[in-house]
């Protein structure tokens, strides 16, 4: 996944969605995969059927959409100062993932 299409790859695969983005992170499995780019958007891809992809549906991504619940908050999450700390979880609590599901 990734590329479009549901094909496995037998050897790795450049994601050309992603061409033009730095990815600094990635995290991948066996049904979906999450990648974080220079900017700090979240995106994701694979097997959605759960709500796991973070995008309040439940459709499979066979292409890397971004995570829009990871809104400018994020971005240097763990150098927050307190004030935007609570901000930020408090945008949290009014945000539902997943499901639907409210995490706050």
């Amino acid at each position: 996944m990734g590329h479009g299409d549901a094909q496995n790859q037998l050897l790795p695969k450049k994601v050309e969605a992603l061409a033009g983005q730095r990815v600094v992170a990635v995290s991948a499995r066996g049904m979906h995969s999450l990648a974080i780019t220079a900017d700090g958007s979240v995106w994701s891809w694979g097997y959605g059927a759960l709500g796991q992809l973070g995008h309040g549906d439940t459709q499979d991504q066979l292409l890397p959409k971004k995570v829009e619940a990871f809104g400018p908050w994020w971005r240097g999450c763990g150098v927050l100062q307190p004030t935007q700390r609570r901000r930020a979880a408090q945008r949290r609590r009014s945000r539902p993932l997943g499901r639907g599901v409210d995490v706050g």
